[in-house]
């Protein structure tokens, strides 16, 4: 052998040694996986002179070989799906083989041909050496390198991949062991929920995140009713076999984000985030009491349980983990005092809230009926001529026991049980007919703004509804602008999009309502074929003593005007808000300062004086000082 042949294989053999010596380390150090691979792969590459290296995990629920590790960029490939039959490719081969190396000098030459997966389109590559790397059922994968040369490895090439696959097969037996350590101290071994340890940690992060965005969490604490007559009658194994049953129940309940935990023995804890207060925590209830109700079969035995609920919400029941869970035992405890198979919140407040809403969802179906509910009329003013230019329709509820509701009392329930849609048409066509009543009376046509909730402006037959009631009503569709709220229009865009322009070419008009108070951003405006943004009355409030607040509208008004968007504010109660939205060139107001929503005939009684027909202005728009009338 040639002194430069027998120096390059000293040189290869040294290299060789070396990396086995740094990965040996790093294993022992914990460094971790991909890391490690990521390091395997570069030096296999170097040592061995290769144009490319990977190491591919073998994945056999999807019958697939997936890339984690690669060098040169012939490796890169997308996840390799096993054939049924027919030639098989390089690295299948290699799995065939088991714990033999393969060894392929000419890919061109190989009869049946199994070049890698990528050979079409790396023609280059034409030999390679490949082991598959050893686990206890399966192997983990494959570890392979690639060469534009002719029988470019040779058998000590094979040995050294041999060697370094052992080596990669400790590495991932021991990532395997430190997962499946971490499994047991996290989770319970019977259901795969996670543990009480687990839990804590959860809580902790739900409150954080509560405290941070000033919003509520809910805790659940919940046992199951009469579980020991099971243990008894039936023995352990089917207690168990409930136990598993149940826990999937409850993961079916609730969202993915949401968490559900096993304390042991038969009581389980449900965390959740995000929700719509007491009516969001109750919904989650019923569901959680349906599902679990239904028959399971434990054997040839078929068995109905039951389980008790109780709720506890931070902050206002506490604001640790070991307090919310205390108060949410202790109203799971009264809910078992109340017959078991319900829930019970911690809070007497908000029960008694709960309580509410359900009378109020009972109430609610027969209201229209009852003709109980009723529409009231606000101004709307130009700022420049003062003079009335517009109403909004604003929905109340003559309630027989509770008497008189605004709609932020009632409009979640009517939107989550679906009676927002037979009521928001109501609404609809309702100010139509009424404005249409002081059209023909001989006043001036005033644009009307009616407000559209989010699920009736997302379902299918809306247009087809404002169709309809522009058509009875007779009502011209210039005068009527839909006022939509930012959480409504971003939740589908692309729909939303489409569905503003089908109103758009009809001739209505469109708002956005409450602006600032749901997604606060400027960008997206351009976006949708908008006529005005009322600005909220959380900012309008203070706009005079929040410099923040004065900030954020003046960048509303420019950024709209510069769209060609009008901007009105609404909740304007002072002489000074007034002044401070004409300096800065808003277009209209609304709010107590010019006139309270007011019943069809007190606003009638303002067409009457004169307000629009006479050109009489509520302040003077040129003067200062000037008071409404």
């Amino acid at each position: 052998m040639p002194h430069s042949d027998v120096q390059q294989t000293l040189n290869r053999q040294k290299d060789c040694h070396q990396l086995f010596a740094e990965l040996g380390r790093d294993i022992l150090w914990g460094v971790e996986l991909d890391r490690l691979m990521e390091k395997a792969v570069s030096a296999i590459a170097s040592c061995l002179d290769a144009d490319c290296s990977q190491i591919l995990e073998l994945l056999p629920e999807m019958r697939c070989l997936r890339p984690r590790a690669w060098y040169g960029k012939d490796a890169v490939e997308a996840p390799r799906l096993f054939h049924d039959g027919g030639s098989i490719c390089f690295e299948e081969h290699v799995l065939m083989e088991g714990t033999h190396p393969v060894l392929i000098g000419d890919f061109e030459n190989q009869t049946p041909i199994m070049a890698p997966a990528w050979f079409d389109s790396s023609p280059g590559v034409l030999s390679a050496a490949g082991i598959a790397i050893p686990g206890k059922a399966s192997p983990h994968g494959v570890l392979a390198v690639y060469s534009r040369s002719k029988g470019h490895f040779d058998r000590d090439d094979l040995v050294f991949l041999q060697s370094l696959a052992n080596l990669l097969a400790v590495a991932v037996a021991q990532r395997h062991a430190d997962l499946e350590i971490q499994h047991l101290a996290y989770f319970d071994v019977l259901t795969g929920l996670p543990n009480r340890t687990l839990l804590a940690d959860r809580i902790e992060q739900v409150i954080s995140r509560a405290r941070r965005e000033q919003c509520e969490a809910g805790v659940m604490f919940l046992d199951l009713d009469r579980f020991k007559s099971v243990n008894d009658t039936l023995g352990h194994s089917c207690g168990d076999e409930l136990l598993k049953v149940t826990a999937r129940r409850l993961a079916d309940s609730v969202r993915r984000s949401d968490t559900v935990a096993r304390l042991g023995g038969d009581e389980f804890v449900v965390v959740l985030s995000d929700f719509d207060q007491e009516d969001g925590l109750a919904g989650v209830a019923h569901k959680i009491l349906e599902n679990l109700a239904r028959p399971v079969m434990l054997g040839d035995h078929e068995i109905t349980t039951t389980v008790s609920i109780g709720i506890a919400v931070f902050p206002g029941d506490g604001d640790t983990s070991q307090t919310l869970l205390r108060h949410a035992d202790i109203a799971m405890y009264q809910a078992k005092e109340r017959g078991k198979n319900t829930y019970q919140f911690f809070s007497h407040e908000m029960n008694a809230r709960v309580q509410e809403r359900l009378t109020l969802e009972t109430s609610l179906r027969y209201a229209l009926e009852r003709d109980e509910l009723f529409l009231l009329f606000q101004p709307q003013l130009d700022l420049v001529s003062g003079r009335l230019v517009g109403m909004e329709a604003l929905l109340r509820w003559n309630h027989p026991g509770l008497g008189l509701l605004t709609p932020e009392k009632f409009i979640p329930v009517a939107e989550e049980t679906g009676l927002i849609l037979q009521i928001g048409e109501w609404v609809l066509d309702a100010a139509c007919r009424q404005v249409n009543i002081w059209k023909d009376m001989g006043y001036s046509a005033l644009r009307l703004a009616v407000n559209i909730s989010g699920r009736q402006f997302n379902h299918p037959c809306f247009i087809d509804m404002v169709d309809h009631i522009l058509e009875s009503t007779g009502f011209d569709p210039a005068q009527l602008e839909l006022e939509l709220t930012e959480s409504t229009i971003m939740e589908n865009a692309e729909v939303t999009i489409m569905t503003l322009t089908d109103i758009k070419v009809r001739g209505l008009n469109l708002a956005i309502d409450d602006f600032g108070t749901g997604y606060s951003s400027l960008s997206y405006l351009k976006h949708f074929p908008f006529d005005r943004l009322k600005i909220a009355q959380s900012f309008v409030r203070d706009v005079t003593a929040d410099p923040d607040n004065a900030a954020i509208v003046d960048a509303v008004i420019a950024v709209a005007h510069s769209l060609n968007i009008k901007v009105i504010a609404e909740g304007v109660e002072t002489r000074q808000q007034l002044e401070f939205l004409r300096a800065r060139h808003c277009d209209e107001l609304q709010g107590y300062y010019f006139g309270r929503p007011l019943a069809p005939e007190k606003f009638q009684e303002l067409l009457e004086a004169g307000f629009s027909l006479k050109d009489i202005c509520p302040f003077d728009a040129q003067g200062q000082g000037a008071e409404p009338v």
